[in-house]
């Protein structure tokens, strides 16, 4: 049988398409990382105290 999306999986690839046009036209390219991290985001995988710390540990470590 296969895979049915239900319809939050169908509205986060919709806002990820609008997302990743939007960051293009303005001029921004957005990594496989920072895609990944709004998808969760949107998915509800991530708090905002977790996305803190993920940007924190690339951007501060470095």
């Amino acid at each position: 049988m296969a895979h049915e999306r239900d319809q939050s999986e169908v509205n986060v690839d919709e806002y990820m398409i609008a997302l990743e046009k939007t960051q293009q036209i303005g001029g921004h390219l957005p990594d496989a990382d920072a895609l990944g991290r709004a998808r969760r985001i949107l998915m509800g995988e991530l708090t905002a105290v977790e996305v803190y710390a993920e940007l924190n540990a690339k951007f501060l470590q470095q």
